[in-house]
């Protein structure tokens, strides 16, 4: 009994020494495991720099201590690579936040070593330490850089085709790039005055919803022609591009208007916030739950209508139009939820411009054959309008035309279609139908559409001659062909070419000019055919 009391003792330690043993291999498994699938994304990561001959690097987390002339210094000490370009950006609104900038080097294989050096290391909090030395350097444990590469090749393409899609149309408002982070509106009012003399209408810089600028900024004028004039001087004159030092560039921009940075023109008299930044997983429901969890379920936050829009070909963030009961509790959302995190990403909530109350266009009742549908979800198509309008009638799928979904100038649906009827009855019998109707959850509203901002009783004049003309020379080229069918008439055409008409004034001279004309042309033949005898 003794010895199996001291045996199931021994055997007791033994167990717990075991577990322990366990339970530090198992640890240590963990951090290898860590280490070698960190050493997997590096090798990885180098391939994919080496295979694209990528030159550039994004890396956050940067000090506040440091310049574009200290990073390059610190790079230079470190791994002995010198830049081509630094790109830094530091937070405008917290000093207390860490910034960051995009690296480019002169070649892959420089970036690929500065890669290497700084990956997962945390920069010395001081800018002038030297990296070469044993002594102790002060860094900050938690501001460990993050360093990925950037392609900008892709970027690049799409900007040419939407350089190529905004040529064909005049544009006032204008986007600059590569600014410095330092760069204010007056900064850039004083360079167009310098470029062109004249200040622009309005001035917008990019900010990020953390607060950094991104180097973009856009500019719009008064009119088209001024900035189609800025643009083309910013080309031929290269020693007018510098702002505080970089060399910026200039292009049309996608949008057609500049508005406030955070729409502050708005703020007490719009009901409504625009939400940017929002995570492609999210929908109405979790956007609803988390305003809610913000306020702690108070029934007075709880919105009226979210209207959210996704991208339906590229996965990017989203934005959403969310309305609220009074002015007041609006001011108090964009105070609370702006720069707050919603699903990893860091929410940018503005005011919103007030949305135009729905009013029934009646004076267009049966004069017009096409209608428009608003307040659509982003990811309705053109098979869910057509159930739509069937679920009515079944004749009503019958009689339409051609369905258009509209989108913006960077491919996100807004929540509007047009809709071309077989007749203007027709049309009425739609709206008087479905109007104020139901479409995936979303009340939408139907109208009537006036086509080319004219009264529709009104027949353009202008087109109907340009019609008339247009049949006019048809018929004139019919009878040419005809004649030049026969044969030698080529001839007589020829000769009546070059027979010079005097303006008649009166039936005798008409008369004259058509026998002198007609003796001409039947004695070319004869002449042209001795010629060649």
């Amino acid at each position: 009994v003794d010895q199996g009391i001291v045996l199931t003792t021994v055997h007791a330690q033994t167990t717990n020494e075991s577990d322990a043993q366990t339970s530090t291999a198992a640890a240590a498994a963990v951090v290898c495991d860590d280490k070698a699938q960190t050493c997997s994304i590096q090798k990885q990561t180098v391939s994919q720099i080496h295979r694209f001959e990528l030159t550039q690097l994004m890396m956050q987390n940067i000090p506040r201590s440091y310049d574009e002339r200290t990073l390059d210094d610190y790079l230079w000490r470190a791994c002995r690579v010198r830049t081509e370009d630094i790109h830094l950006f530091h937070n405008v609104r917290d000093r207390n936040k860490n910034g960051e900038a995009v690296l480019t080097f002169l070649s892959p294989n420089d970036c690929v070593i500065a890669y290497n050096y700084l990956f997962g290391k945390p920069l010395p909090i001081d800018a002038n330490t030297n990296t070469n030395t044993d002594a102790d350097v002060d860094v900050d444990k938690d501001a460990v850089c993050s360093v990925k590469p950037i392609n900008r090749h892709h970027h690049h393409h799409q900007q040419q085709q939407q350089q190529q899609k905004n040529e064909q149309s005049a544009c006032k408002v204008l986007k600059l790039c590569n600014l410095h982070w330092k760069s204010t509106q007056q900064d850039i009012c004083v360079f167009f005055e310098s470029l062109i003399g004249v200040r622009p209408h309005t001035v917008r810089i990019h900010i990020t919803a953390e607060g950094c600028p991104n180097g973009e900024a856009k500019v719009e004028f008064a009119d088209a022609r001024i900035a189609q004039k800025a643009l083309r001087v910013h080309r031929q004159q290269e020693h007018k591009r510098v702002i505080l030092g970089r060399t910026i560039a200039m292009e049309e921009s996608a949008s057609r208007q500049v508005r406030g940075s955070d729409g502050a023109e708005f703020q007490g008299v719009s009901t409504q916030v625009s939400i940017f930044n929002i995570s492609g997983g999210t929908d109405e429901s979790d956007l609803r739950d988390f305003i809610m969890d913000t306020f702690e379920h108070d029934a007075n936050y709880d919105p009226r209508d979210i209207h959210l829009v996704h991208h339906l070909q590229r996965f990017t963030t989203g934005y959403a139009f969310v309305t609220f009961g009074t002015p007041q509790i609006a001011d108090r959302v964009v105070q609370q939820l702006n720069n707050v995190r919603f699903c990893g990403r860091a929410l940018r909530v503005i005011w919103n411009r007030p949305s135009r109350p729905y009013v029934l266009r009646t004076e267009l009742a049966g004069k017009t054959h096409i209608l428009s549908l608003t307040n659509l979800r982003y990811d309705v198509s053109e098979r869910d309008i057509e159930r739509f309008v069937s679920s009515s009638s079944s004749n009503m799928e019958q009689a339409i035309r051609k369905i258009m979904i509209c989108e913006n100038a960077k491919g996100f649906r807004y929540g509007m279609a047009k809709i071309w009827c077989a007749s203007p009855q027709i049309a009425m019998q739609m709206v008087d139908a479905l109007n104020q109707k139901e479409l995936k959850g979303r009340t939408v509203n139907m109208n009537y559409w006036n086509i080319g901002g004219r009264k529709q009783s009104e027949t353009p004049q202008p087109q109907q001659h340009h019609r008339s003309r247009h049949a006019q020379h048809s018929k004139r080229r019919e009878r040419g062909s005809n004649k030049r069918v026969r044969g030698g008439t080529y001839l007589e055409e020829d000769a009546k070419r070059n027979t010079t008409k005097k303006p008649c004034t009166d039936d005798h001279e008409a008369d004259t000019t058509v026998h002198v004309n007609a003796t001409v042309t039947d004695s070319v033949p004869s002449r042209l055919l001795n010629r060649l005898l």
